[in-house]
């Protein structure tokens, strides 16, 4: 700025607006990218319009939906869930002496009943596979011995969890009762210790148990027509879990699978899983599919599922899974969380422990794609997860590590503050040097500065027309 042809500050740069408007979009462009891979934006529904999280679901694994249970029928003196056990389990339990009490009486909650199911629970199967012989028809089951091991093959037509007859005293949380209809006709009448995970209503089952009694019973069939007062004399089986392994090798249970859902199909999952377990993980590597891609899963999960796939995260979480008996005969599995730079969360699920990777670490999952799943926040957000199913998970060097774009992301987020601060300041300053220059122009310029000049000029004018220009001639 110049004042009566005095420099007053430096000059202004022409090329200032530029230089912080570069600056500023840098900035912002860090702190985009940062938060970008911090948080990959998930595939959230259009409803939810909420930022991506990493949220635990409520249930940690596939299991079966629980009915309501039954009111708990007769007086039989046992002791509540919670209460201390006794040092000698009760005689009704041992005593095999029991099932000669047996009564035709029309509840089940009786000593014979809770004799077989925990001797069930204990029972050497591959013994009593040996000695089992195929159940006859309910009309000759009677010429059966009280406890004798059989065996058969059929539909489940209904499935009641059955809580009401536990048996706390040897860690028996209840029964599940199954109706059980041959493909001759014949219904039985099947409680078994464990819920079988990845068998439901309408599939095809084996049972290898222990006969009790005839039970009248009216089944599924005659209740759905209203004949709920039709009650039969129905075979009572005594079982550890009912066996619906054939579905872990039918890759037709994939069909079943929905994108749109909270939770995961159990006949799937454990279809996937025991197709895992038969395969090492070279043998996974070898049929890994390059073109099945987070963006490719994304666009079409049904499309993809099934297939082996090879992505990479950094561990959010790991724990283990001890499931209830299932399809696949899986014991322990676990699951672990990885935030992927890309797309929602993937929770992948291992046959071999993860934890020695910890939290942060880099890992890259070759398995099965199974699914997309949907869980809620804490704060009620819809959120999107894909499913994977591995055999292990393997430690990588992540080349976007989070904790340098928390870095950058805070460095970036400073520098874009320290500028917009900056240009306020300099425009606040400009503004009072202006200020100033007009306030002391005002002071030093002497009192009517302007009139005394144009009357100079004024009389330079007349002179001038009166005399001439100094040192011009005249022409004549």
């Amino acid at each position: 700025m110049r004042f009566m042809g005095v420099s007053i500050g430096r000059e202004p740069n022409p090329y200032r607006g530029i230089i912080v408007a570069v600056a500023l979009a840098a900035a912002l462009l860090i702190v985009v990218l940062s938060v970008r891979h911090i948080w990959a934006p998930s595939a959230q529904r259009p409803e939810a319009g909420a930022p991506p999280a990493v949220q635990e679901p409520e249930d940690a694994f596939p299991s079966q939906a629980k009915a309501p249970a039954e009111e708990r029928q007769g007086p039989k003196p046992r002791p509540e869930p919670g209460a201390e056990k006794p040092a000698r389990l009760p005689s009704y339990l041992t005593d095999p002496k029991i099932l000669d009490e047996t009564t035709y009486s029309a509840t089940l909650d009786d000593y014979p009943f809770y004799h077989l199911l925990y001797q069930m629970k204990i029972a050497d199967l591959d013994a009593l596979a040996t000695n089992a012989v195929p159940a006859p028809p309910p009309a000759e089951i009677e010429k059966l011995k009280r406890g004798a091991p059989v065996r058969f093959e059929g539909t489940v037509v209904a499935l009641i969890p059955r809580t009401d007859l536990a048996i706390p005293e040897v860690d028996i949380e209840g029964a599940t009762q199954y109706e059980i209809k041959t493909g001759d006709g014949n219904v039985y009448l099947v409680f078994a210790v464990h819920t079988m995970s990845g068998v439901d209503e309408g599939d095809d089952v084996k049972v290898l148990g222990r006969y009790l009694r005839l039970y009248q019973y009216a089944s599924h069939e005659y209740a759905q027509e209203g004949q709920e007062d039709r009650e039969l004399p129905t075979p009572v089986i005594i079982a550890r879990e009912v066996d619906g392994s054939k579905y872990a090798s039918d890759p037709s249970v994939l069909g079943e699978v929905s994108d749109e859902t909270f939770g995961y199909e159990a006949k799937a999952f454990y279809y996937l899983a025991n197709l895992v377990r038969g395969l090492s993980q070279e043998e996974m590597l070898s049929r890994v599919d390059e073109t099945v891609t987070l963006e490719a899963i994304r666009k079409a999960p049904a499309a993809e599922r099934g297939k082996f796939v090879a992505l990479d995260g950094f561990v959010v979480r790991a724990q283990t899974v001890d499931d209830s008996p299932n399809i696949a005969n899986m014991g322990r599995v676990y699951r672990t969380i990885l935030r992927s730079t890309d797309g929602p969360p993937l929770w992948v699920f291992t046959l071999e422990d993860p934890r020695p990777l910890n939290m942060g670490d880099g890992a890259r999952v070759s398995g099965v794609f199974f699914k997309r799943t949907y869980y809620h926040t804490r704060e009620g957000y819809e959120l999107s997860a894909y499913l994977i199913v591995a055999r292990r998970l393997d430690r990588i060097e992540y080349k976007e590590n989070p904790y340098l774009a928390m870095l950058t992301l805070v460095g970036g987020t400073v520098l874009m503050i320290a500028l917009v601060i900056a240009v306020i300041v300099e425009r606040r300053t400009s503004r009072k040097v202006a200020r100033h220059v007009r306030e002391l122009s005002a002071r030093t310029r002497p009192p009517k500065i302007n009139d005394i000049a144009k009357k100079v000029a004024a009389r330079t004018r007349e002179a001038t027309e009166e005399h001439g220009e100094p040192g011009k001639k005249d022409d004549a």
